[in-house]
């Protein structure tokens, strides 16, 4: 055994540039598995113990006003553990922004309840008393606002000042957006604060009057079976929304985060190390053949085959391990980086969870397992090897047929060199499929990693070139006459066109399953808010009669053309309306459905009213100047400001960009310069053969880089191919409510993944040629014989 160890380190170190490949490829995977497995951990962790210790509620209602007696009345329904009431306003806060009406959540709570649910956590200063409040650590930090500072407000039309005692966080604002409707956060625009119960009742309806509910189900009771009774419960004190935990917005945002990581942390992975595994059994399969009198020798003079293979296997266990502890490693390293990134745009207390040893180890095991799975793979033919037969060389391949004898013609445009190397490709298929698989996937990587930016880039500015092109958006508190909203609108100074859009919470039900989506009503004639459908490329205007859905929606409620959906919005009450399904269009926005804007006055028989107007205008700042204190805009949205804030999260992200691309070059150039060299071993004897029949070195080169630059053209339609399944297989792991993966390549991404590919192809060519000309052409000749 002892000798077999020793011929194991040898047989390594002489082919140790191929078993560094099959570690980087490994590292790789680990080292994401890792990362991402404990980011995972810690997001979870962090999110199950703030919701556990602040009493995180499981679902939400929100009512027009509801007295103290009614609550605990319906909080008696069967199956609700805990039933809390509280009120909820939107201020505006005034001397912050000349441009931005910057509004602030009013969250009251009860100073003598400490056991309250969605309960905050004070990160610095002191719990308020009548005339104070908490506000947000976000909002905060945008607006360098500090506690003792005081702010003014508007509530309810009522100007008042409240002085800011202290700093909190909440599970309700984990990722702090006002709803659903807006997928990025505007921490100087939007916040939340906590003012007692008693200062905001006075600003509310009334003593005990509430307008939220918040409640804990009982242990194995799901939302659903509360649902019917909670709401029949609660339509007389004018229901406007009941959502369970999953749906509110905060934690739909967080949850789906923590979900994708789940999904990409074993996604990403298998990839590399299933091209890892291919290496090592194309390696171990090639060292077999060339170590066949060996193999006979060892059998005859008593080598059992168990000892044999354990001696074949050592190679990927060894290569295994020393990739899976240097992927762990680096996974360690990116964990804490990472964790940061995420708490840049969730609001969450200070994670500190030490690393999980099951997936420590589990990255170890799963990278030794991979290497011994490649090994055994390529060692398997020792078995059926007899010592007699194993000590003489392999029959060579019958050629029952020549490619190129039913072809001349492509004898006649070929050089000698470029026919010999065409005869290689033909006559030997599975080294030229080896070789051509391991040049398309390198591509496929590296294209995919170059799209990386660019399909974060597709999914943010295509929302602002191709669906909403107006320049200012002006929501409205509450909706009003379209025709007398457009009149005003058109009149503003500067404004070229306008159109008036309806927004409006919506349950969607298909048999058993419901989704609660925003519904967008636009008019037949939208040109400031279009539907585009990025698989054909093409606007399409909402449809007459019907709701048009998007693909994410479409397949969570698995509905097609011509299903008929169930309606229910604030407009509707308890009723239920039914409306046809007339499409389904991919976009980027994940979850949404459209209706015309007459179709929902019509269908839900209300007077034509609009939620929020759409401007084109030359100076939008001028208007949002001139529209600031008007009193029916709750907010106003410059797209150019989106567009900065889209821009300025793309940038946080750019460094990770930046090393997902280095990371594809890596493995691009591992990959085509293993396979290479995988190549060339296999054909030292035959390359050292030319050599003695006269042949220079350089002659022999150019025979190995015609074929290997037709293999590489050969590879390029099948890298594109492979790079849209990666990509359809990313998009199924990472498609969430709020947008959709693109599947676009742009044509740049496969310039750069083609140009990296090719300095690798001729990198590996003069590589070659060096070698061939240092070849010790008798002891090759002799390996064989």
């Amino acid at each position: 055994m002892v000798t077999l160890w020793k011929q194991a380190v040898r047989g390594v170190w002489r082919g140790r540039k191929s078993y560094l490949a099959c570690i980087v490829l490994l590292t790789m995977g680990i080292m994401v598995y890792v990362s991402y497995q404990l980011l995972y951990v810690n997001l979870s962790s962090a999110q199950k113990h703030f919701y556990a210790s602040q009493r995180f509620a499981d679902g939400f209602a929100s009512v027009d006003a509801i007295p103290a007696g009614a609550v605990k009345n319906i909080s008696d329904i069967k199956g609700i553990a805990r039933m809390d009431s509280s009120i909820v306003l939107d201020a505006r806060v005034m001397g912050l922004s000349d441009t931005k009406i910057v509004t602030l959540r009013l969250n009251s709570f009860d100073p003598e309840e400490p056991e309250r649910l969605n309960n905050f956590v004070l990160v610095k200063g002191a719990v308020p008393e009548n005339g104070g409040l908490l506000i947000g650590e976000t909002f905060a930090a945008a607006n360098r606002l500090a506690v003792g500072d005081t702010i003014r407000l508007i509530v309810n039309g009522r100007e008042i000042e409240r002085q800011i005692t202290g700093i909190a966080q909440s599970p309700e604002y984990v990722y702090v957006i006002p709803d659903t409707g807006q997928l990025l956060p505007d921490d100087r625009a939007f916040g939340f604060a906590f003012v007692p119960k008693a200062d905001l009742e006075v600003l509310g309806s009334g003593r005990g009057i509430a307008n939220r509910l918040s409640f804990l189900l009982e242990k194995g009771v799901s939302f659903r079976q509360v649902e019917a009774p909670l709401r029949e419960a609660l339509e007389p004190y004018g229901l406007r929304s009941l959502v369970a935990r999953k749906d509110q917005p905060s934690h739909a945002m967080l949850q789906q985060e923590i979900d994708q990581l789940g999904n990409m942390s074993t996604s990403i992975p298998t990839v590399f190390i299933v091209m890892a595994v291919m290496i090592l059994y194309i390696m171990l399969k090639r060292m077999i053949e060339q170590e066949r009198v060996q193999i006979g020798t060892l059998k005859a003079f008593g080598f059992s085959n168990r000892a044999i293979v354990l001696h074949y296997l050592s190679y990927g266990g060894v290569t295994g391990a020393v990739g899976g502890a240097a992927g762990v490693l680096l996974g360690l390293l990116m964990t804490g980086g990472m964790t940061d990134l995420y708490l840049d745009y969730f609001s969450l207390p200070s994670i500190q969870v030490p690393p999980d040893p099951f997936y420590i180890l589990m990255g170890l095991l799963i990278a030794v397992l991979s290497g011994l799975a490649g090994a055994f793979m390529g060692v398997r033919g020792v078995l059926r090897l007899e010592p007699g037969e194993a000590m003489r060389p392999p029959s060579p391949p019958v050629v029952k047929s020549d490619f190129f004898a039913r072809l001349p013609v492509i004898r006649k445009l070929l050089t000698s060199y470029g026919f010999m190397a065409a005869r290689n490709i033909t006559r030997n298929k599975f080294r030229s499929t080896f070789v051509l698989l391991g040049m398309a996937f390198a591509f496929a990587i590296t294209a995919f990693m170059a799209s990386y930016g660019d399909m974060f880039k597709t999914l943010m500015l295509d929302q602002f070139t191709k669906v909403e092109v107006y320049d200012l958006k002006i929501t409205l508190k509450n909706p009003a006459g379209a025709s007398s909203v457009l009149e005003t609108a058109g009149a503003l100074k500067g404004v070229n066109s306008t159109e008036a859009i309806l927004e409006l919470p919506a349950e969607l039900h298909l048999e058993h399953l419901k989704e609660t989506v925003s519904l967008t009503a636009l008019p037949d004639n939208a040109r400031l808010y279009r539907i585009y459908d990025v698989d054909s490329g093409q606007t399409r205007g909402p449809p007459e009669e019907g709701i048009l859905l998007s693909s994410t929606l479409a397949g969570k409620l698995k509905a097609k053309r011509g299903d008929v959906l169930t309606v229910r919005t604030p407009y509707t009450g308890d009723r239920d309306i039914p409306l046809p399904v007339m499409g389904v269009v991919r976009t980027n926005s994940g979850s949404s459905a459209f209706i015309s804007l007459e179709g929902i006055w019509n269908t839900l028989d209300i007077p034509p009213t609009v939620s929020s107007i759409l401007l084109s205008a030359k100076d939008p700042q001028a208007i949002k100047a001139e529209l600031t204190d008007t009193k029916n805009v709750a907010a106003m949205t410059d797209q150019e400001e989106a567009k900065a804030t889209y821009t300025d999260m793309f940038s946080t992200y750019s460094t990770l960009m930046e090393m997902m691309q280095g990371i594809g070059m890596i493995i691009a150039f591992a990959i085509i310069t293993n396979t290479a060299s995988i190549s060339l071993s296999e054909r030292k004897r035959e390359y050292a053969t030319m050599r003695v029949l006269g042949m220079h070195p350089k002659e022999i080169g150019k025979v190995i880089s015609f074929e290997y630059w037709v293999l590489s053209l050969g590879a390029l339609p099948l890298g594109i191919l492979f790079t849209r399944m990666i990509k359809q297989a990313m998009a199924a792991t990472i498609d969430s409510d709020l947008f959709t993966m693109p599947l676009h390549t742009s044509p740049e991404s496969y310039l750069s993944a083609a140009v990296l590919c090719a300095a690798t192809v001729a990198l590996s060519n003069r590589l070659a040629r060096r070698r061939i000309s240092k070849f010790d052409m008798v002891e090759v000749l002799k390996e064989r014989e």
